[in-house]
């Protein structure tokens, strides 16, 4: 997705889907309705809306100074919170 030029803003575990039969599943994206193209005519586009999860969205989000980095630490969170059971923060 990024090596597309997508950022998808709200990578949270809601927006996964199992796709496939029982013996060979697919984990599938979902929901790109925020997502946004970052690169567009080999020319990259600074990101600055605020938008996303607030549990899932990553501190430079809220700046408004960031990139599409941005969806490594969602996916982060959504991992923790998958393992752990709980949000890292308040």
């Amino acid at each position: 997705m990024h090596s597309k030029g997508i950022c998808h803003w709200d990578i949270k575990p809601e927006n996964f889907i199992l796709y496939g039969s029982s013996k060979q599943n697919l984990l599938k994206l979902v929901d790109f309705g925020l997502a946004w193209q970052f690169i567009v005519s080999n020319k990259r586009i600074k990101l600055f809306r605020v938008c996303g999860t607030p549990a899932y969205v990553a501190p430079d989000v809220l700046t408004g100074d960031y990139d599409e980095r941005c969806d490594i630490w969602s996916a982060g969170i959504m991992l923790y919170v998958m393992f752990v059971q709980q949000a890292p923060f308040d």
